[in-house]
């Protein structure tokens, strides 16, 4: 890349509204595939557990692979709209792959989890050759760092009101759907969720505009991979990031054991703790662009990793009683959300390329910050399987052994704090100039 047109067009609402409804149906197939997919093909389908625990391995390693190799393509594009035209290309493809991903074929065993493979690998790519691009336009509607932070916002919103809808609608529409019969409910409901998807994304396309434009001069892979991850910056906030999403897949994925045998609850109060989370991270989305404005985006970010490492230590230790764990899962919400624009604004700075020598690869350094944070989710679940091993979990006990509850509770709230301390820490290794100066700097300024 030998320059850039830093362009002029300042977006109004209807583009933030745009940007925040791509997320807004990225988050239909996200949060039905993560929350409930493996529920429908073990309770629904009738797959067995082991071979949907392999299609689930094979999908994330397919995802690490994928989304690099869009990365290199969006690089590549020399005319035209590099990103946005593929919201609108894939739109229609992947609402009809999770409308299919949710179709139950009555057939045996080996054709349900062939189909099941095929289906719901179909999905994962697609949703990455239509995601990166998505991800990637943030750097493309506008250069100025309070313009990114507000289009950042209007993503998380749109994310966290689609996860909150899906969690809340996803059983009881099957059920509705169906009228009591499981398989044809959730194909009706898949039906309905991918046309969804289809619609919002063609009116994200709709509502967004490309006015930042960087001139190519065509370097090798090699050279987009180099300047890449030979990036400090870029590999300071991917550390961050990928910390801390297997800090939030383990709080997410241990929270049902903590409620019934840390807290002596019943399951669905874990259920709550998450929907709590990401009610209360709404408040927080939305006094993220007064925070960064305020604070900078890194000092917002490391405040939060910090903030969120406190509560997940006070509950490991002290493993207050419902009324107060819901408080303080209240405040790890706004933590949460008041950081994820913070942090989408920071990566959108780092992957952009240098102004005078041209180099860095906006479409790569997005893509495999989104496999690294990805595999996250792997990471994450396996330390919460390696963990319930360790204390002795016996499934379906209602009474587990001390060492159990210890692993749970470690699990559920010590080894978050940990990573999130960790991920605050990888802060520490961004430097970079105008308004996201480094924390040692700003704390010398602050000093003076």
């Amino acid at each position: 890349m030998s320059g850039a047109d830093r362009g002029v067009r300042r977006p109004g609402w209807p583009a933030y509204l745009g940007y925040g409804l791509g997320d807004f149906a990225f988050n239909f197939v996200w949060g039905s595939c993560l929350a409930y997919s493996v529920y429908f093909y073990t309770d629904v389908c009738r797959i067995p557990v082991t071979i949907v625990a392999g299609l689930v391995l094979v999908a994330r390693i397919l995802n690490a692979v994928i989304d690099p190799l869009v990365g290199l393509w969006i690089d590549g594009r020399q005319t035209g709209e590099r990103v946005r035209p593929l919201l609108k290309w894939g739109a229609i493809p992947l609402g009809l792959a999770l409308a299919l991903s949710f179709v139950p074929l009555d057939a045996s065993v080996t054709v349900k989890a062939f189909w099941a493979g095929f289906t719901y690998l179909a999905l994962n790519v697609i949703y990455s050759a239509v995601n990166i691009p998505y991800g990637v336009l943030l750097n493309l509607m506008s250069a100025d760092g309070a313009v990114r932070v507000k289009l950042a916002t209007a993503r998380m919103l749109g994310a966290s009101i689609s996860i909150i809808l899906v969690g809340l609608a996803t059983l009881d529409a099957a059920d509705l759907l169906g009228a009591g019969v499981a398989t044809r409910g959730f194909m009706l409901y898949g039906i309905l969720l991918g046309t969804a998807t289809g619609a919002v994304l063609l009116s994200s396309y709709a509502l967004t505009f490309e006015d930042v434009s960087y001139v190519a001069n065509r370097p090798t892979s090699r050279q987009f991979v180099s300047s890449t991850l030979g990036d400090r910056n870029w590999m300071a906030l991917t550390a961050s990031m990928t910390l801390s999403f297997v800090a939030s897949t383990m709080i997410f994925g241990m929270a049902t054991y903590f409620a019934i045998y840390g807290l002596n609850e019943n399951g669905s109060f874990g259920g709550s703790l998450l929907s709590l989370t990401t009610f209360a991270s709404l408040g927080g989305v939305l006094l993220a662009p007064a925070a960064s404005a305020r604070m900078g985006e890194l000092r917002v970010c490391l405040l939060s990793n910090v903030g969120l490492a406190v509560m997940m230590a006070g509950v490991a230790l002290f493993t207050p009683a419902a009324p107060m764990t819901l408080a303080l899962f209240a405040i790890v919400g706004i933590f949460i959300g008041v950081r994820e624009p913070a942090i989408y604004a920071l990566l959108a700075r780092a992957i952009d390329p240098d102004e005078t020598s041209g180099k860095g690869a906006i479409g790569l350094g997005y893509a495999l910050n989104s496999a690294f944070c990805k595999a996250a989710l792997g990471v994450g679940g396996a330390l919460i399987a390696l963990l319930l091993g360790a204390g002795g979990y016996n499934p379906g006990t209602h009474v587990q052994s001390v060492e159990t509850v210890t692993a749970i509770r470690f699990g559920f709230g010590a080894v978050p704090a940990f990573l999130f301390l960790l991920s605050a820490g990888a802060l520490f290794g961004i430097r970079m100039p105008s308004a996201a100066a480094t924390i040692a700097g700003d704390s010398a300024k602050a000093a003076r």
